[in-house]
């Protein structure tokens, strides 16, 4: 239970050592990195793939069957990828994607 709680709690405990301060990000970064990271496009049949491989469990919260998204997910893998690719070439991931439930 203590490796649990360490994890689920660390993200709080370290924001709450971090000072607060009204500066962004690219106040702190000078210059230009030498060195850069390339991703490739995702596919719709990528993302596919990653749905089909889902364990059959619904959401806990939404109580979302796995296999019902998985049956349905040529409906709206072209669109997911769009958002992923552009996530990948604009180095911005969406707010709202940014939470987890985890529940070992």
């Amino acid at each position: 239970n203590s490796f649990n709680d360490y994890f689920s709690n660390i993200a709080s405990d370290l924001k709450s050592n971090v000072n607060n301060t009204a500066l962004n990000h690219q106040q702190f970064l000078k210059g230009s990195v030498s060195r850069s990271m390339y991703l490739e496009s995702v596919r719709a049949a990528d993302i596919h793939k990653t749905i089909n491989g889902f364990k059959n469990k619904a959401t806990r919260d939404l109580k979302i069957d796995a296999l019902k998204i998985a049956n349905n997910s040529h409906k709206f893998t072209d669109v997911l990828a769009l958002i992923v690719n552009k996530s990948f070439r604009e180095g911005v991931f969406p707010e709202q994607m940014k939470t987890a439930r985890v529940i070992p």
